[in-house]
């Protein structure tokens, strides 16, 4: 199994076409993929496709469609969602500090 982590920007470039749409599907697609997403970056997921819309990018069916496929996703558990707490966030920043030192240094 290989995880991916992904961010809400990330996400929902599976849901309507964007730059890096191509390389999100080939993700969801791989079999031995878990698509691992934040509790909260589901309903900023949600706000991307409406921001899409109201940016013009997608037409109302597509709005539809995108918002339909992303409630199916969610449901066959496509993603595995996870409660990110602050002992996350601390020890993700700290990792984050571990690998910049040390390709910087």
């Amino acid at each position: 199994m290989i995880f991916f982590v992904l961010d809400a920007c990330a996400a929902a470039r599976r849901y309507f076409p964007d730059i890096g749409t191509a390389n999100i599907d080939q993700i969801f697609d791989y079999p031995d993929s878990i698509l691992v997403l934040p509790n909260i970056a589901r309903s900023e997921v949600v706000s991307a496709i409406i921001a899409a819309y109201n940016a013009t990018l997608i037409d109302e069916p597509k709005l539809n469609l995108a918002m339909s496929r992303f409630a199916i996703d969610h449901q066959i558990r496509k993603y595995q969602i996870v409660r990110v707490i602050d002992v996350y966030i601390d020890k993700s920043i700290r990792l984050l500090r571990k690998v910049v030192y040390e390709v910087n240094y």
